[in-house]
């Protein structure tokens, strides 16, 4: 799959808040682990990879499994990165299935940089994206029925609520009911 630039601070919809969507690269490990070190408490119940014991490793085989998956076209993880290089979170889809035109949508912003808007404004950037860069037709973000804060991120950024699955949400050894949302490409 042929990849143009991702969103990038300095087009319209995101010189407002000063934010960059990038791709994350080797040199990035020390500054997306300190996100996740800052953010353990918040991101610890509702994502099942950021468990107790995360490491640094884990990190970096994070950002060499976005390579491949960005290569063979399963993937795009983003990094958002501050006006400073600060890593403020990641928001990525996943899950693409080319041949359904569907993927999954998550993203997590570090603790600091919460309640500014910086995940809303990522997510329909990288909606944006998507529909112009994948042959995804639906995308779906399903949160946790108790993750208020996600759940309000989906709505705000323009995702629909489809339904409530009791049950339908595993994140390592916990299950919750998880609010399905979705997005349609434009004209679809």
């Amino acid at each position: 799959m042929q990849l143009s630039d991702p969103p990038r601070a300095g087009t319209p919809e995101g010189a407002a808040l000063g934010i960059e969507l990038r791709f994350p690269e080797l040199s990035d490990v020390d500054g997306l682990y300190a996100a996740v070190q800052e953010s353990f408490p918040e991101l610890h119940p509702w994502m099942g990879w950021c468990h107790q014991g995360y490491s640094r490793q884990e990190t970096l085989e994070f950002i060499i499994a976005q390579a491949q998956a960005r290569t063979d076209g399963s993937g795009f993880e983003f990094l958002i990165v501050g006006e400073e290089g600060q890593i403020l979170g990641v928001c990525g889809v996943n899950g693409i299935d080319a041949e359904a035109g569907t993927a999954n949508l998550g993203y997590w912003i570090r603790t600091s940089a919460t309640g500014r808007g910086l995940a809303t404004e990522a997510v329909q950037r990288l909606v944006r994206w998507t529909f112009e860069h994948t042959p995804v037709e639906r995308i779906e973000i399903r949160a946790a029925k108790d993750n208020v804060g996600s759940r309000r991120v989906a709505a705000k950024a323009g995702a629909h609520q489809r339904k409530v699955l009791e049950g339908g949400l595993e994140v390592g050894d916990r299950t919750y009911d998880a609010v399905v949302f979705t997005l349609e490409r434009p004209g679809s």
